[in-house]
């Protein structure tokens, strides 16, 4: 069975972080004050977006990255596993 490297498993989890934690502070970041020194804020959307696609896309980004260390290093087991074979 192959198991992931450690690189691919922290890339993984920093991707999903990424998203989750921008999500989160997109929700907070929106709310801004309706005058300046205002006790009372409104939620703008469209800065909400801003926050939330832009931490979706570098976290699916990141995602893919690992993706791509993944197969790399599955690859490389492949490839030890044949020269293994040839030199018997």
């Amino acid at each position: 069975m192959y198991e992931e490297t450690k690189t691919a498993r922290v890339l993984r989890f920093l991707g999903w972080a990424v998203m989750v934690v921008g999500v989160v502070s997109g929700f907070f970041l929106a709310n801004v004050p309706v005058e300046p020194g205002a006790m009372y804020t409104r939620f703008e959307l469209a800065l909400a977006f801003k926050y939330w696609i832009g931490s979706i896309v570098s976290g699916v980004l990141v995602l893919g990255f690992a993706e791509v260390v993944r197969l790399l290093d599955k690859i490389n087991d492949k490839l030890d596993k044949l020269d293994r074979l040839d030199k018997r």
